[in-house]
């Protein structure tokens, strides 16, 4: 049965009760007439006494039985030929040509190839619309004939049903037989009388799911409808609509409910998940735990959940690096990076160094740490120290500095005061090996020429600095017989000269009245200048100085007086 016909059918049970009351109405006119039927009492089949039309055939046997004869089969053709007695017109029988197909028109089925029994020749074309059948007749007994329906008359052939309108419950064909009928069950019914209809298996409501369901003939019997559908969180895996066929099965496998799926999520780079699964890998209701491995923070939800939508709770996280703070160059310092994740990120490395003349203050290499925080403090670059200069003895030094107290590029200029020479470099600079440009200078006393001792003298020298150097002293004598020509003390000075000429040691010999007047002169004068120059040693030492120089002067005059006396006077210079 066809989805137009099973729809159409299962609306016409809806009308089968009222259908019923009338076949009941039309059930007691016909027992009314069957008080005059005039026909073979055993087979249910009549037949009038008088000739007529077709038309008024039809009516009088629609009015006293049924309808006009219809016949089935060939068994029931011979059974009219032998039980109903000839007529020279013979019989009008039950089928008319409507619409050009013959039709059997109490029934108003189409003649089907197993009842047809058309005479040689017969059916002929034309307006012949109506069929006889011959009784009796001495060729082609029982066969028919078309002829017009109102130019001839014939008796009526009729029948009066076995079949009543519940004879098959409504649910079937009611089919004449002789003395009797048969059920021909519509589609989803069967039973003598098609009283059952045919049953389909319960469904089963699947897992998650739910059912509703409606009988309009019996419980999940024909007809029988049921709209499938699933919770929240599952979708239907087979068809919704289940409706119980003709032939005791639904109309589609029963379906199941399944659990709905989410996308398989990712797992971010350099991140790690862990899923549990309640009811199906990545179904509803799968939860999904995610994180990063270290160094990396999560972007996004850690949780995560399969919902009914089929869509995860949130969007997928991601792993990002994590980022230190970039760090700041030291003033005269230099920095490279290099950032195998991300700039300044987690695994970012960082060399400093300093700039010539600075010195790194903290650690040389930095990497950023899962922490977030570099792995050293960052580094300062700090001007290279030099020893702090000694200032020489006897010096004096002036020093700047552009950037530290004696550090890289600090300047000192060294001298030396009065008296000193400078031993090493006037300018010294903090170079940027930690070393100053040039040795710590020093100031050494100026240096007097080495006096000569004068033949025939004598002379002794101090010194307070050094050997013949500034302030150094010396006094200088003669031995016997000689006298000093020049200063007695001499002084190494500033210049690096001596305070005066080295002095001689002079001797004589009596030559002569003018020689002895002068070497006694000298000595007179030597004496006045001795005298002189220790103006300022105390009364003691004067006295005595007079004394040793009156003494020589006399011892002089002695031994002039005794060379005179000896032989004539000469002077003679030594």
């Amino acid at each position: 049965m066809t989805q137009g016909i099973y729809v159409e059918f299962c609306a016409q049970q809806k009308h089968y009760l009222v259908q019923k009351r009338i076949a009941h109405i039309w059930l007691l006119i016909l027992l009314h007439e069957l008080t005059a039927w005039e026909g073979v009492q055993s087979w249910n089949y009549s037949y009038s006494t008088t000739d007529m039309t077709w038309p008024d055939a039809r009516n009088y046997c629609q009015s006293f039985f049924t309808d006009l004869v219809a016949i089935q089969n060939r068994e029931e053709i011979n059974h009219l030929n032998t039980v109903i007695p000839r007529n020279p017109t013979y019989y009008w029988i039950g089928i008319r040509k409507i619409n050009n197909v013959w039709t059997w028109v109490g029934t108003n089925k189409t003649l089907d190839e197993e009842a047809k029994n058309w005479a040689a020749g017969e059916p002929t074309p034309g307006a012949e619309d109506c069929v006889e059948i011959y009784i009796k007749r001495a060729t082609d007994a029982g066969r028919w004939n078309n002829d017009p329906c109102l130019e001839r008359s014939k008796r009526a052939l009729c029948y009066l049903a076995s079949c009543k309108p519940n004879s098959c419950s409504g649910h079937g064909q009611c089919v004449e037989t002789i003395g009797s009928y048969t059920c021909q069950c519509y589609e989803g019914f069967n039973g003598p009388k098609c009283q059952s209809a045919v049953k389909c298996e319960i469904p089963k409501i699947p897992r998650n799911g739910t059912m509703t369901c409606s009988h309009p003939i019996g419980n999940f019997s024909y007809c029988s409808t049921c709209d499938v559908g699933c919770v929240e969180g599952f979708l239907l895996n087979g068809s919704v609509n289940l409706q119980c066929e003709a032939s005791g099965m639904w109309s589609s496998p029963f379906p199941t409910c399944e659990a709905v799926k989410c996308e398989t999520p990712k797992i971010p780079r350099t991140g790690i998940m862990t899923c549990s699964h309640p009811i199906g890998n990545f179904s509803y209701r799968s939860t999904c735990e995610v994180g990063c491995v270290e160094g990396f923070l999560l972007n996004g939800s850690v949780n995560l959940q399969c919902e009914a939508s089929g869509m995860w709770s949130s969007p997928f996280p991601t792993c990002e690096a994590v980022k230190c703070e970039i760090p700041k160059i030291s003033r005269n310092g230099t920095m490279t990076c290099s950032h195998p994740i991300g700039n300044f990120s987690y695994r970012s490395t960082c060399e400093v160094g300093c700039m010539e003349g600075f010195l790194l203050n903290g650690s040389v290499n930095l990497q950023c740490e899962a922490s977030g925080m570099w792995s050293s403090p960052f580094p300062t670059c700090e001007a290279v120290k030099c020893e702090i200069p000694k200032i020489p003895r006897n010096g004096t030094m002036t020093c700047s500095h552009p950037i530290g107290i004696f550090s890289y590029r600090s300047m000192c200029d060294v001298g030396c005061v009065e008296g000193f020479l400078l031993n090493g470099s006037v300018n010294l600079q903090c170079e940027a090996s930690g070393m100053w440009s040039s040795p710590f200078p020093t100031c050494e006393a100026v240096k007097c020429e080495i006096p000569k001792i004068s033949r025939n003298g004598t002379m002794t020298c101090s010194h307070p600095i050094g050997i013949f150097s500034y302030r150094s002293t010396c006094e200088v004598g003669c031995m016997e017989g000689f006298l000093l020509n020049g200063s007695v003390n001499l002084q190494c000075e500033a210049s690096g000269m001596w305070s005066l000429p080295f002095p001689t040691c002079e001797g004589f010999t009596l030559q002569g009245s003018q020689r002895l007047q002068r070497n006694a002169t000298a000595m007179i004068a030597q004496c006045k200048g001795t005298l002189k120059e220790n103006n300022s040693i105390k009364i003691i030492s004067i006295g005595i100085a007079s004394s040793v120089c009156l003494i020589s002067v006399l011892s002089a005059v002695i031994l002039i007086t005794r060379k005179v006396m000896k032989k004539g006077f000469s002077p003679i210079s030594t």
